[in-house]
């Protein structure tokens, strides 16, 4: 993510407090601020559980926006964390659910992560993540093909893949704000994603009993950064 092309034109209103919000919570716009740059990510997608054939996919990243928004129209609004999607228990290739969408009122919203999916024709593949995520999830260990890593997102890193190689492994989760979670390995669940990073949820490693499960997204979070805009004099 280059700030410097988001930012051209502002620069960081003196005095004016930065606000994160971990928890939905509500934003109160500082007297002569006209403008903000909001940082809106959503919840990253829960993994998919490791089952007897496979490892499975992790989740995606949550959607990432970096925006500048005039809020001269406005004295507060309602932030909204989205949570993280849950993986799943058992050996179903799929996530469990999805993550929620993070926003800033009406102003900027945030899709949350797509849920890992099953496979198709052997070979384990992502969610729509021109949709769903800033990160592609990483794809499961198939008998056809090797783990992957997650894709990286807007400021974070993708998840590792699982150690160990062919079917054995989970694929890693999709980044986001920040790092996706990691692929198991062989008989090894799925790592949640840390909360606050929207990162998708890895997936879960190739195991005997088909039960271990994939990882938790991590939840959204949106931080408010009051903007001055530069005046250029002739």
């Amino acid at each position: 993510m280059d700030l410097k092309q988001v930012l051209r034109g502002y620069t960081l209103y003196p005095g004016a407090d930065i606000q994160t919000f971990l928890t939905t919570g509500t934003w109160y716009r500082d007297p002569g601020v006209e403008f903000v740059l909001a940082i809106v990510c959503g919840g990253g997608g829960g993994g998919g559980g490791g089952a007897a054939t496979a490892g499975r996919s992790g989740g995606c990243g949550g959607s990432c926006i970096v925006e500048v928004v005039d809020v001269r129209s406005t004295s507060s609004e309602t932030v909204t964390i989205g949570g993280g999607g849950s993986g799943a228990s058992d050996g179903a290739g799929t996530g469990l659910t999805a993550g929620a969408a993070s926003s800033f009122g009406a102003l900027v919203t945030a899709d949350g992560g797509g849920a890992a999916v099953l496979t198709e024709n052997s070979v384990t593949v992502g969610p729509d993540i021109d949709h769903y995520g800033s990160g592609a999830p990483g794809r499961g260990g198939s008998p056809i093909s090797s783990a992957d890593d997650g894709s990286a997102g807007a400021f974070g890193a993708g998840g590792a893949v699982g150690g160990g190689v062919g079917a054995n492994a989970g694929g890693g989760g999709g980044g986001s704000y920040g790092a996706g979670g990691a692929g198991g390995a062989n008989e090894i669940a799925g790592v949640n994603a840390a909360a606050n990073t929207g990162g998708g949820g890895g997936g879960g490693g190739k195991c005997a009993a088909a039960n271990k499960a994939g990882g938790n997204g991590g939840s959204g979070i949106v931080i408010i950064i009051p903007l001055a805009r530069l005046v250029t004099l002739p």
